[in-house]
């Protein structure tokens, strides 16, 4: 709309006024004209395209979503003039017949407007072009309650009936005879609780006709648990609650205590604005309890994937807008999605208003790519013991490494001097340390005897290698150990196990083993050590993974329950093992069922490790061979494409039965274990001195022992007793937050840094509040925030 287009004809005035007649009933208005519901819609289908908020799509200057630019002077002219129709142009572009390029909407866009719409258009126009919100944005005012007769008011029971009655009258229809007691008992039942009432229920109330029977009944039934189950059942759908992560497998989740948080905040009957801010904010609350902090699951409850070839910067991103979308759902009744792109014509959320409220929810310690069962930030909730029980054995645990580390001082004056020593006898050095954990089980490969091999701990556990051919696999004499297996890709070595023994996963453990990789190995694993079933891997395996071409190998220590529904735990490290090159392999297991449970060590040093996998909630137990060199039994006919170590050298195989320290395992890992020791006398070498010394005493073996007990038994309360459950809490340092471009994770508008606000179409923050999901929280219950009663009502 570039240049002016008048026309001033009394056939033009006179025809204005025609229609303005003829709109009232052509349009079925009989009254004032409603922006929203008569003029909105078709300024929104036919004008806002070109005329709108989208400034990509903007062809003039001329504006159409606020008054303010709707009326602007154009330059000697203006698009719309309130109660003035000549002077507007935009009466004319509607009505433009002869000069086909000055009609609005133009030909070329296909869109057309009808004589009724442009009368419309017309009369609101000469009435004065008031704009509106959308009602839901305006004030909540108590509305006055229809005038009813005498006998329509005996009818109405409440004031919401004199709503109903009004507009049955409306519409010419009369209200529905009462329900019999039967059916009302029946409804409320199903309505209250989700569950139909008993017979006797339904006698009882059928007979009840003393005053107050019915309130009796639905105070009955509100008191029950059934209730707040009943009830949670709409908001745990609402707050996308589910047992399992939602992407590709599935994989189990533990959020159900947050889930029962919500069943008792309903019996309860908590007030709905601590309901609110509880759950958005309950860990920034001052000194927040547990059950506060537990709330905040609301916004962890979201899918989180674990698939391998993810980007995890991208995820992160889903898992923050995610939680806008929810909580503007839940809360506001607005579909903010559409605005996580760009703005929309129709839509008075922007797409920086979708990005002021990311910010709220973009500074929490979170991983884009995690396979766990609770992912971080979490936190343990008790859900069969108790705090104080917890409490009391950890405290007894405390009290058994005490005396444990208390027992040198007080039996052995001379300890310090013998750690203090310059250099020692190297007999009495071997002498003095010889009670260094001894394995249960020990392969040295030195002797094998027509493809016999046999644990150096136990004679009765004997094993063989096994192949396809006499050449596989083989002995590989002068490893750094003595003598070796090498692998090929048809052979491996098993050894049986003894009296029936079982790998539990409820016991401690430790693997040791010194392997050659091969500079490279068939399919993308080699397995080093592994006790598993062929077909589930129920079990645990230790094996080597291929990480990209020329990189290094990384470790990976998994224990099975279920391959197929991901039921186990999965901890590798980064890649750090050589080709072609010795390395010793360590990994500790505490039994405890949990992913941090696991530590892995190369050439005697803890390395850093990343879990892909934790989510073993009961035990796996196997009574299968040791595999070396395989990862699960197989026939001739697996052999040629199961991944192997193909040329590689396992070496010197000890399995201890507990979770070694980190310093026995700096000691046994090295050649000469006294040497070892001697060269870490550090801290945490003196520490394991002291108890090799210990254990050489009658006392301190008894202590050892206790000490062992105590952490099974803490083991065991952690694994049965507590659920980790995925919460909110916030990072020190606020992550930066930025529009991105379509919603592209990696497209950041790095021009503007977003503060955390409010939507602008809503009564702002108050300025005390703080710019965090406290403050959110605060505002979205505030008794401004027309919204949120609304949503909450409906």
């Amino acid at each position: 709309m570039n240049t002016p287009k008048r026309k001033t004809s009394i056939l033009i005035t006179a025809f204005f006024f025609l229609s303005l007649l003829l709109s009232v009933g052509a349009s079925g208005q009989s009254g004032e004209l409603d922006y929203n519901r008569d003029v909105r819609p078709i300024l929104s289908d036919n004008c806002f395209r070109c005329h709108g908020p989208d400034a990509d799509n903007q062809k003039s200057e001329f504006r159409l979503d606020t008054r303010e630019r709707a009326i602007a002077d154009l330059g000697g002219y203006a698009g719309i003039v309130p109660g003035d129709l000549d002077a507007s142009e935009a009466h004319h572009r509607i009505w433009e017949d002869e000069v086909l390029e000055d009609r609005m909407p133009p030909p070329e866009s296909k869109l057309s407007l009808s004589d009724e719409e442009k009368r419309i258009l017309d009369r609101w126009i000469a009435e004065g072009a008031q704009y509106d919100q959308h009602w839901s944005f305006k004030p909540i005012a108590r509305p006055q309650l229809p005038e009813l007769s005498p006998a329509d008011r005996a009818w109405a029971s409440n004031e919401i009936d004199h709503f109903i009655l009004d507009r049955l009258k409306e519409e010419g229809l009369d209200p529905s005879d009462r329900a019999s007691k039967a059916t009302l008992i029946r409804r409320v039942s199903l309505d209250l609780t989700g569950l139909p009432p008993t017979p006797e229920e339904v006698d009882a109330f059928l007979n009840d006709e003393s005053e107050g029977a019915w309130e009796r009944l639905v105070d009955r039934l509100i008191g029950s648990p059934r209730y707040g189950e009943r009830m949670a059942l709409v908001w745990l759908d609402a707050a996308r609650y589910a047992d399992s992560g939602g992407y590709q497998n599935d994989m189990r989740r533990s959020q159900w205590p947050w889930r029962d948080w919500v069943i008792d905040a309903y019996n309860a009957n908590m007030p709905f604005d601590r309901f609110t801010i509880e759950q958005l904010a309950g860990d920034l609350l001052p000194n927040p309890t547990r059950e506060q902090r537990l709330a905040t699951a609301f916004n962890r409850n979201h899918r989180i994937n674990n698939e391998g070839g993810i980007v995890p910067d991208e995820f992160i991103v889903e898992y923050v807008a995610d939680r806008v979308e929810t909580t503007s759902t839940v809360w506001l009744g607005l579909t903010m999605n559409c605005s996580r792109c760009h703005d929309h014509k129709y839509d008075p959320i922007t797409q920086k208003d979708f990005y002021s409220l990311f910010a709220f929810f973009n500074n929490i310690d979170e991983h884009g790519q995690d396979g766990t069962i609770a992912p971080a930030p979490n936190m343990d909730v008790y859900t069969g013991g108790t705090e104080v029980e917890h409490r009391r054995l950890k405290d007894a645990l405390d009290l058994a490494v005490r005396d444990v580390r208390e027992l040198p001082k007080k039996r052995y004056q001379n300890f310090n001097d013998w750690l203090a020593k310059a250099s020692f006898d190297r007999a009495e050095s071997i002498e003095g340390l010889k009670s260094l954990p001894l394995p249960t089980s020990h392969l040295t490969f030195d002797s094998v005897e027509d493809g016999a091999i046999m644990d150096a701990r136990d004679s009765n556990r004997k094993g063989i290698l096994v192949g396809r051919t006499e050449k596989d696999p083989r002995i590989a004499a002068d490893t750094e150990y003595g003598s070796g297996i090498r692998l090929t890709r048809t052979g491996y070595a098993r050894l049986d196990q003894a009296h029936g023994k079982i790998f539990d996963s409820s016991e401690p453990r430790t693997w040791l083993t010194h392997i050659h990789a091969p500079r490279a190995f068939a399919g993308s694993e080699g397995p080093l050590l592994a006790m598993a079933e062929k077909d589930s891997l129920k079990g645990y395996r230790i094996m080597l993974e291929d990480t990209g071409p020329r990189k290094d190998f990384r470790v990976s220590f998994q224990l099975m329950l279920n391959l197929d529904k991901e039921q186990g735990i999965e901890v590798v490290t980064g890649p750090i093992v050589e080709p072609d090159k010795p390395v010793r392999i360590g990994v500790s297991w505490d039994g405890s069922h949990r992913a941090s449970g696991v530590g892995i060590y190369v050439n005697g040093e803890a390395v850093e490790t990343t879990v892909l996998l934790d989510n073993l909630e009961s035990p796996t137990t196997s009574s299968l061979p040791l595999l070396i060199g395989a990862r699960a039994e197989k026939d001739a006919r697996e052999f040629l494409r199961d991944a192997t170590l193909n040329n590689g050298i396992i070496d010197d195989v000890q399995i201890f039965d507990r979770a070694l320290s980190d310093s026995e395992i700096a000691a046994l890992s090295s050649a000469d274990p006294v040497d070892s020791l001697l060269a870490h006398l550090s801290p945490s070498a003196q520490k394991a001195l002291e108890i090799e010394w210990i254990s050489q005493d009658g006392e301190g073996r008894g202590l050892l022992e206790e000490l062992a007990a105590k952490e099974r038994e803490l083991n065991l309360f952690e694994s049965q007793q507590i659920t980790r459950v995925s919460v909110m809490e916030e990072t020190p340092d606020l992550r930066p937050s930025y529009i991105l471009k379509r919603g592209a994770y990696d497209q950041p508008d790095t021009s503007e840094v977003l503060e955390p606000r409010s939507l602008e179409a809503l009564p702002p923050m108050k300025p005390s509040l703080p710019r965090n999901r406290l403050g959110l929280a605060k505002w979205i219950v505030d008794p401004e925030n027309p919204l949120t009663a609304r949503v909450a009502v409906n």
